[in-house]
């Protein structure tokens, strides 16, 4: 991955590629909100939302969220949807602690789906793929010729996958309290209880999390995903029915068909062939989309977590890099962005599109 020595520059070549009419595409979870050990209390940053609300309903800007979570409330769990549409934002007390807080959106999202129109009258929509792709948004998907990519990009869960799922969620459970007695393995969220594997089940399969059990014993955490990931090649051999893996952050998502969001990315290219395309991610799981980026785009990277394996596999030439440090300066980005729309609403294509600072 090549260095980039101004990052000034690359934020105002990431927030030109945006508002003259790109694709904005980011991740959830250590993106629009900091990475919470319970997952269920991921609320976003404040100030995200307006700003992609904003951005959004620009003429020629398509936004939108590619998570791992799912699209809505599933097995008790919240989704992608849920996250955006609540007034719960994270916060900070004056001593800095993170709490929670409320923050009325700048427009409510239409019950049938997350169109929203603005004060002044304009329209706009944060599209939603999620399940690492696996659930994608209806609509980004207009013509045959789309659907027939869609299908072969995200093809549909069928009756052997819905049977392999079934016995996945119930035997790896089983497997993981076998081979870890001395630490609960679970499918409640319980805070008072951290120190435990938390299993999270999915549409397309189930998620190993270890992030509170890793804060204070990180070698056990390490080797319950180890054993995960051991369970799930010996079970797809067993079984004859390919699984599929997503390494995250101390977590492994196990699906009975494959998944990444490295394909929506291939799809929105496909789709919007001329259209520059911004990327936000965290993880291990972004660095397939940042590999699909190439000349024009833009790689937002928050954080430093895969600093060292996005410089091993590397990006294509001429990629925009911007580097921030946590979800906070992605907020300040992202209203940065929305600040240049209003100022500049007929010509953000051309000249300084940086807002001013006082």
């Amino acid at each position: 991955m090549r260095a980039v020595a101004d990052n000034a520059n690359a934020r105002e070549q990431a927030i030109r590629s945006i508002v003259s009419g790109g694709i904005l595409a980011t991740d959830y979870d250590g993106c629009l909100s900091p990475l919470y050990d319970i997952s269920e209390e991921a609320w976003r940053s404040r100030g995200v939302l307006p700003a992609m609300q904003q951005l959004g309903a620009v003429p020629g800007v398509l936004v939108v969220a590619i998570s791992g979570r799912p699209r809505r409330l599933t097995e008790g769990k919240r989704g992608i949807e849920n996250f955006l549409r609540t007034d719960r934002v994270h916060d900070r007390d004056s001593a800095g602690s993170d709490v929670s807080g409320t923050e009325v959106p700048t427009a409510r999202f239409a019950a049938d789906g997350m169109g929203y129109t603005l004060e002044d009258g304009r329209r706009g929509a944060i599209h939603i793929i999620a399940n690492h792709g696996a659930d994608m948004d209806s609509g980004l998907i207009q013509t045959g010729e789309e659907a027939a990519l869609a299908e072969q990009l995200f093809a549909p869960m069928g009756v052997a996958d819905a049977v392999i799922r079934e016995r996945l969620i119930a035997e790896l459970p089983i497997a993981l309290r076998d081979e870890f007695p001395n630490i609960e393995t679970t499918e409640e969220v319980d805070l008072a209880q951290p120190e435990r594997i938390y299993l999270e089940v999915k549409p397309e399969g189930v998620a190993v999390h270890t992030r509170t059990l890793a804060k204070t014993r990180s070698e056990e955490a390490a080797r319950v995903l180890a054993f995960a990931e051991e369970f799930y090649r010996n079970r797809a051999q067993a079984w004859g029915h390919a699984l599929h893996a997503t390494p995250g952050s101390n977590v492994l998502d196990i699906q009975v068909r494959p998944a990444s969001k490295g394909r929506p990315i291939i799809y929105l290219k496909r789709k919007f062939p001329s259209q520059p395309i911004t990327y936000i991610g965290d993880d291990i799981t972004d660095i397939a989309a940042m590999r699909q980026l190439t000349e024009g785009d833009t790689a937002i990277i928050v954080g430093n977590r895969i600093t060292e394996e996005l410089d091993k596999q590397g990006l294509a030439p001429g990629v925009n890099v911007l580097r921030l440090a946590d979800p906070g300066e992605l907020a300040t980005f992202l209203g940065d962005a929305a600040t240049a729309v209003r100022k500049h609403p007929r010509t953000a294509s051309s000249g300084s599109l940086s807002p001013e600072r006082s």
